[in-house]
């Protein structure tokens, strides 16, 4: 699927009720990356959208820190919502915020790839070496 067909999946009024569910120094990093995107700064010679080349090295790990797991609040409400997910109790209203969360932890995982594989490059390594001398798990499961 590509980025464009992803994007269509979700409507303005979804979209603003994920960016609001933020806590402050995502919603603030959104933002930012917004504009950037916005003003064509985040694009790339390939086309591709929203990640700046070339960055540092301390702006990478903080990437790859910022992405690798839900804040505890947004976490425990996933878990309850996956509970009743599979318990079938689930509303209708609560299902929407399910999948807004699921979204929200895809992007997360995409982003946090995207920053381990240029600092990976950046450092003359593979993922899977960058990631054992991080310490981080093969399998992140943010889910």
């Amino acid at each position: 699927m590509s980025m464009r067909q992803a994007a269509t999946q979700f409507s303005v009024k979804q979209l603003l009720s994920a960016v609001k569910q933020l806590p402050d120094d995502e919603r603030r990093e959104f933002e930012r990356r917004f504009k950037e995107w916005k003003s064509g700064e985040g694009r790339e010679a390939s086309g591709k959208i929203g990640t700046k080349r070339f960055q540092s090295e301390e702006d990478l790990l903080a990437r790859i820190r910022l992405n690798s797991r839900l804040p505890d609040t947004a976490a425990r409400r996933f878990n309850r919502l996956r509970r009743k997910f599979q318990d079938e109790t689930i509303t209708e209203s609560e299902l929407t915020e399910y999948q807004e969360l699921i979204s929200r932890l895809e992007w997360m995982a995409v982003e946090r790839l995207e920053a381990l594989i240029e600092l990976a490059q950046m450092r003359g390594a593979d993922v899977k070496t960058l990631m054992r001398e991080m310490g981080l798990q093969k399998k992140r499961n943010v889910f």
